[in-house]
């Protein structure tokens, strides 16, 4: 019934198959395209095991396409279409998984920076306090033994010079030391002799403090530098 106007529809099927062949073939393209960009996200090992495996789904469903496309017939080339369509829903959700690391990797950046700021802050606020303590630590291991020896020597001055012997007033010097005297150096040697240790023990906790910070933020520098070159790799597996 279609002998009279068989030209004309040989004519329409031709363009309808040429059409849909040429259609095919700009989505296996643009999926070709896609996959490439997105070729370092993937071979870098930064990409999830289900994102991985979404990506391989793409790779077997381009490999198909071609195969349907050298077929060169109108139901291969729909069976072309209908595999780049899975094909992109894939792209899709990977490109939302990525776009979401993205944001993730941009706030722990944000995150450890701030630490950073806050560590840096925090050790200049102990140094400071270790330093202060060191001070006084140290004074007091230096002020004490001067104050003993002025007072030791007003004392022997007072007590036990000539005309304190002759005036016998050496023997009030002498109950005076042995009472009160020998407790005063006892516990003026102890006090000294724990300032130099705390000054030595200050110095120990500050060295181990700052090791303690210096470690943590080259652990935390690491960190971000890492995740800024993973961020840098995403963001060039976008598709825009």
């Amino acid at each position: 019934m279609y002998n009279n106007i068989r030209p004309q529809i040989d004519f329409l099927l031709k363009n309808i198959l040429e059409e849909t062949r040429k259609d095919a073939q700009n989505k296996v393209a643009n999926l070709e395209r896609y996959k490439d960009k997105m070729q370092k996200w993937f071979s870098g090992n930064y990409a999830s095991s289900e994102e991985r495996q979404r990506y391989e789904n793409i790779i077997h469903n381009i490999s198909k396409i071609h195969d349907k496309l050298k077929l060169n017939s109108y139901f291969d080339y729909d069976d072309a279409l209908q595999l780049a369509s899975s094909a992109n829903e894939e792209v899709n959700r990977i490109q939302v998984s990525i776009k979401s690391r993205i944001v993730y990797l941009q706030d722990n950046i944000k995150h450890n920076e701030y630490k950073l700021d806050e560590m840096s802050k925090n050790l200049s606020e102990k140094s400071h306090e270790y330093e202060k303590g060191k001070s006084k630590s140290a004074l007091a291991a230096i002020m004490i033994p001067i104050i003993i020896y002025f007072v030791g020597s007003w004392f022997l001055n007072t007590f036990f010079s000539a005309q304190a012997m002759r005036s016998g007033l050496f023997i009030l010097g002498i109950i005076i030391f042995l009472l009160v005297g020998l407790s005063i150096l006892w516990f003026a040697g102890l006090f000294t002799l724990g300032s130099v240790i705390e000054y030595f023990q200050k110095s120990t906790e500050k060295k181990t403090y700052t090791k303690k910070v210096s470690e943590e933020e080259k652990r935390i520098k690491t960190e971000i530098a890492t995740s800024k070159q993973i961020l840098a790799i995403a963001k060039e597996s976008i598709i825009k």
